[in-house]
């Protein structure tokens, strides 16, 4: 049963339903981006920048009208993001129950996990960030999740045959262009979900190092098979030098991601992108059959 207010309702005018000619203009004018001068250099900018710049710079000179539209614009902005946060997180806490529901219930059925995505394990809800996703929104997504597992796992057959070749089966330094090295940073690019843990690694490693070189050589290339890498039996690991050019855009995005300002918004996923597709111009994955 509904409510009625006391007064006279108002009726809502059709202009401000609608925006009018002067809003989409200001709109245009807030998105164009232009030139402007700060400290001798010439930066590109919108509009809605430009102003906000120019506002903030007459503010921090002393004008205390400035001053107070500046903060009230922080103070709206802040308390805008923070509604936006608390109805993101109301509306992915149920997503997650709801998720959750479903996987125990189909594994209790057929004790194992259906295919819905996103996994409720890769929902990361928090108070006062929001919500992010750290794993597959798809079936085309998991595969190939599980395909940049199966090359951690490559990297690590690689390594103990090249160790074992090498004669270094027993030495425990680490040279940045080794396979081991490469296999421990491709896995902390992947999901937790996905990831091996650190002593997980180590007790693989060691495993693969009791292997003969013989049986090395069988397993390295139906690992490398398993990846989609078609390398030759025998084949050596890349090139150090490409190995140490991977792991040195892993630093350098990851500072540039750092330096933008807002570091819990640090995007796992460019990174990821960014360093397979350098990996790939190395590594040839023609679709053969296995």
């Amino acid at each position: 049963m509904s409510r009625k207010t006391k007064g006279t309702a108002r009726k809502i005018s059709p202009e401000l339903e609608m925006p009018s000619e002067l809003d989409r203009q200001y709109k245009v004018l807030a998105e164009r981006t232009i030139k402007t001068r700060q400290n001798g250099e010439t930066k590109e900018m919108t509009g809605l920048e430009a102003v906000t710049t120019k506002q903030l710079a007459t503010a921090l000179a002393g004008s205390p009208h400035a001053q107070r539209q500046v903060l009230d614009g922080i103070r709206r902005s802040q308390e805008a993001h923070t509604r936006e946060v608390a109805e993101e997180v109301k509306t992915w806490t149920w997503i997650k129950e709801d998720q959750e529901r479903k996987f125990r219930t189909y594994r209790e059925v057929h004790g194992c996990d259906p295919d819905l995505y996103p996994h409720p394990d890769d929902i990361i809800i928090t108070e006062d960030v929001g919500v992010r996703i750290e794993g597959p929104l798809s079936k085309e997504e998991a595969w190939e999740f599980k395909r940049k597992q199966a090359f951690v796992e490559a990297l690590l057959h690689q390594d103990a045959l090249d160790r074992k070749r090498e004669k270094r089966r027993h030495k425990t330094d680490f040279q940045p262009g080794d396979s081991y090295v490469t296999a421990i940073v491709m896995n902390r690019l992947l999901p937790m979900r996905y990831r091996m843990s650190d002593t997980a690694l180590m007790f693989r490693r060691q495993h693969l190092l009791n292997q003969t070189i013989r049986e090395l050589l069988k397993m390295t290339r139906k690992a490398w098979r398993k990846a989609g890498a078609r390398l030759p039996r025998g084949a050596k690991t890349l090139q150090p030098e490409i190995m140490c050019d991977i792991l040195d855009l892993c630093t350098e995005l990851t500072k540039n991601q750092f330096a933008s300002g807002s570091p819990e918004n640090v995007s796992q996923s460019t990174i990821d992108a960014a360093v397979w597709r350098h990996l790939g111009k190395w590594v040839k994955t023609p679709n053969a059959e296995d």
